[in-house]
């Protein structure tokens, strides 16, 4: 009988033990519970989930992509960039007749994705010279009718003979991806640009 108390007196302890355990395994988990775009790591810390965020600066941090974080949602989005709606132009002039720290450009797609190309005014002649400059583009696309180069995505609103303007684009002769109605691509001189084709 002693024997066989002995052994019931052995399997208690060892059963008290394990449940302590168990009890401790369970205190694993973060205390204030996670949200539901985190989890729980072995430190005992809430961190977000893959593509989820609480700001900018985690999408920027967890992704390869131009994301921003979606803060209802918590996650991170393809970033949609605003176009220029109020056709603003800037109030940088140029020293010279030359872009100098700047960039030169044709086109929009010349520039930076936070640049516009714009005709800036020289500080000695009253000509511009178009130069990359930080801003938001204008909203019209390629084949669009505008009235000035703020109203383009790419900066180059033209007419052909004094006609209809449009939102153009530099453009090679020998790959013409001019869109309809500006689907010849021309040469202008300064640069290769989609303009209407000449009337048969």
């Amino acid at each position: 009988m002693k024997f066989g108390l002995g052994l019931i007196l052995i399997f208690s302890f060892l059963l008290i033990f394990s449940c302590g355990d168990t009890e401790n395994e369970s205190e694993k988990e973060c205390s204030p519970t996670c949200n539901t775009w985190e989890e729980c790591n072995d430190q005992q810390e809430c961190v977000l989930l893959p593509g989820k965020c609480n700001s900018n600066a985690d999408c920027e941090k967890n992704t390869d992509d131009k994301t921003v974080c979606d803060t209802d949602t918590h996650e991170c989005i393809e970033e949609v960039l605003t176009c220029n709606e109020d056709k603003t132009p800037s109030t940088d002039k140029l020293p010279a007749d030359e872009c100098g720290e700047l960039t030169d450009c044709n086109d929009s797609y010349d520039c930076a994705d936070n640049q516009r190309c714009e005709n800036l005014f020289n500080d000695v002649n009253e000509y511009t010279r178009p130069c990359c400059i930080e801003g938001l583009r204008g909203c019209k696309k390629v084949g669009e009718t505008c009235e000035t180069e703020f109203d383009c995505e790419s900066g180059l609103c033209m007419a052909k003979n004094e006609g209809q303007k449009y939102c153009s684009k530099t453009c090679d002769p020998d790959n013409n991806d001019c869109p309809d109605p500006i689907s010849e691509c021309k040469d202008l001189y300064v640069m290769n640009a989609c303009v209407e084709p000449a009337s048969k």
